[in-house]
């Protein structure tokens, strides 16, 4: 509604000041006297009302005017022209109070464009979350699966350091057993010096067996300890990449946490921004209830 509508408005001390003019003219106060005294604004029903309500608040000037003569009906012509100037004043009213509500009505849509656009990027950024959100849980089943097949592999070199240890244990039984024939050689090699003449060949060939069987055992054992040491490096290897992946995963977990946090608070801010469209749109049907009691008059 425009400021010149406001301002010509009728009030109830316009009235009041009304009926003191028509008295002190000598004139009986009526809505028809009080509607030309304020300049022919507002309705007669209204200009009426407040006629009564100065009469309830003025009973001795009331019953003093009584008596006056009422004022003669204006003529036809005239009424006819105070008519038409008053429907004049009433469309131009009207007009103005119809653009001030089309000014309004443009500055609503204009806030509810700009609080849908600021919806739809609070929706997308939410849908980015969720989507950051899903990344990280599969990155995370990811990490708990490499986590598993690098248990099963520790669990797999455990067996295979268990085989391996079991064929330690007994090649070490093999060179115990190996050293006692070697003492049961020795001793015998003791006893055939006395005919060692006759045995040179026998006792050359059993020592050349024996000294192969001992570089045989040696190169055994030399193996079986670079097994062994290479088992334990991949052992090593093994529990520090799951003690990354241990790693990898506490950091997923706190990611995933954050960003639940996140959206969480993306969630209590649409619903914010949701509660401030509805009160526009509240707002904006109570304009045009006003708009339609308006048209109505």
């Amino acid at each position: 509604m425009s400021n010149l509508f406001k301002e010509n408005r009728l009030k109830q001390d316009d009235v009041d000041s009304a009926c003191l003019a028509v008295i002190q003219r000598g004139e009986r106060v009526s809505t028809t006297t009080i509607h030309k005294e304020v300049g022919e604004r507002g309705s007669f029903s209204t200009i009426q009302k407040m006629v009564k309500d100065w009469q309830a608040r003025n009973p001795v000037e009331s019953e003093r005017v009584e008596n006056l003569p009422l004022k003669a009906d204006m003529p036809e012509s005239l009424k006819t022209v105070s008519d038409n100037a008053l429907k004049a004043v009433w469309h131009q009213a009207r007009e103005l109070a119809h653009n001030e509500l089309e000014v309004q009505r443009e500055s609503l849509r204009k806030a509810e464009d700009d609080i849908n656009l600021k919806i739809i990027e609070l929706q997308e950024f939410s849908d980015n979350q969720t989507n950051t959100i899903e990344v990280l849980r599969e990155q995370l089943a990811q990490v708990t699966a490499k986590s598993a097949e690098l248990d099963q592999l520790l669990t797999t070199e455990h067996a295979t350091t268990s085989a391996l240890t079991e064929k330690l244990n007994s090649a070490l039984h093999d060179l115990e057993l190996s050293n006692i024939e070697n003492q049961t050689l020795t001793q015998r090699l003791n006893e055939l010096k006395a005919d060692v003449v006759k045995r040179d060949a026998d006792s050359d060939k059993l020592r050349t067996d024996f000294e192969k069987r001992i570089k045989t055992s040696e190169e055994t054992v030399k193996s079986l300890d670079k097994q062994v040491t290479k088992l334990q490096t991949a052992l090593d290897v093994q529990d520090k990449q799951i003690t990354e992946a241990k790693a990898e995963r506490t950091a997923a977990l706190s990611a995933e946490k954050v960003a639940i946090e996140q959206a969480a608070n993306l969630t209590g801010q649409l619903a914010q921004v949701l509660k401030e469209f509805k009160a526009f749109q509240d707002k904006a049907k109570v304009i045009n209830i006003d708009q339609t009691n308006e048209d109505k008059k």
